[in-house]
């Protein structure tokens, strides 16, 4: 009978599953004589620095919405310190969820972390920054930290299955400059294709020089970035970015324009260098060249800060907003 070596992390993809490993590994730092001990021992003190590593550990899972709490006793099994951790698999913080759960801990010294095993955007690290502002100890573990900590040969199945299943969407090896060939998403697995497109995409958007807010959005089928005009309340304009299996467009989007105002903009385009009229939905015209993974990451830059250019241009958008980045 062939023998089967199933990765049970290509499976268990769900935050629960990496709050239950998490848990597990962690629950380690209790047994001093198991391998996994000093890995325990080493994630414990990268987190809390200078405090003194605890006698024993105890762990709880889901704890008013926490994640993971560790409560860390001395040897006389008193609590002097907690931490908690909000991990990620490829989701972002929301409702203030770290200020929130750092409030709910009464009469205990308190480290926060936020771990990500996903690809963190730049908007993430600004988010994050701004929480660091009032509470400057959180600690946060982006995929370069979580490569540099866990990068470690061991002869447990369990923990080797769950770094392997890391590395096979880790992307912090993976330089993106102007001269990078989109085709590099052709090659990775799914998710690591998935979290590359993310980074393009965020990359694109720092690219635009605080011009313009950025959102990024992706689901099963496509990567999706929207590009908001900076300042103009009530533009009522938007341009989206798709990465939808080896195309890349770009398309502008109107809101609450009549159709008469859609058919003037149209007009506009008969003479556009870049863009040509959809009028489908809220979309009301699409870059004319068809962008695929042949371009270059700085050929991509270039096309679609022109063709943002000259659409700001048609929709008599302010000046300051009709730069190149």
């Amino acid at each position: 009978m062939e023998s089967l070596d199933l990765n049970i992390f290509n499976y268990a993809t769900k935050e629960l599953s990496l709050d239950a490993f998490l848990s597990w590994l962690l629950a380690h730092y209790n047994y001093p004589k198991s391998e996994l001990y000093e890995i325990a021992k080493r994630f414990i003190a990268k987190i809390i620095d200078n405090i003194k590593l605890p006698s024993t550990i105890d762990i709880k899972l889901q704890e008013k919405k926490r994640d993971i709490t560790i409560y860390l006793m001395n040897n006389k099994s008193d609590i002097y310190h907690v931490i908690f951790i909000e991990d990620k698999m490829d989701t972002s913080i929301h409702d203030s969820q770290i200020q929130r759960y750092f409030k709910d801990i009464k009469n205990y010294s308190i480290t926060p972390v936020f771990f990500k095993l996903g690809y963190l955007k730049n908007q993430e690290i600004v988010d994050l920054s701004n929480i660091k502002k009032d509470i400057t100890n959180l600690i946060i573990f982006s995929q370069k930290e979580i490569f540099n900590l866990f990068n470690v040969k061991t002869s447990n199945k369990l923990y080797n299955d769950w770094f392997e299943y890391f590395n096979s969407i880790n992307i912090s090896n993976i330089e993106i400059n102007n001269s990078t060939k989109l085709d590099l998403l052709t090659g990775p697995s799914f998710l690591k294709s998935k979290f590359l497109k993310l980074k393009i995409l965020d990359l694109f958007g720092q690219a635009l020089n605080n011009e313009y807010s950025i959102g990024t959005y992706h689901n099963s089928a496509a990567i999706y970035c929207w590009i908001y005009p900076e300042k103009i309340k009530n533009s009522r304009f938007e341009y989206m970015i798709s990465i939808l299996n080896d195309k890349i467009s770009l398309h502008l989007h109107a809101y609450n324009k009549t159709q008469s105002e859609i058919n003037n903009i149209i007009k506009e385009l008969k003479n556009s260098k870049f863009w040509k009229p959809i009028n489908h939905k809220k979309s009301i015209a699409t870059v004319k060249t068809l962008v695929d993974f042949t371009f270059s990451f700085g050929e991509l830059k270039e096309l679609f800060s022109s063709a943002i250019i000259e659409m700001n241009y048609i929709l008599n958008l302010p000046e300051n907003n009709n730069k190149h980045f």
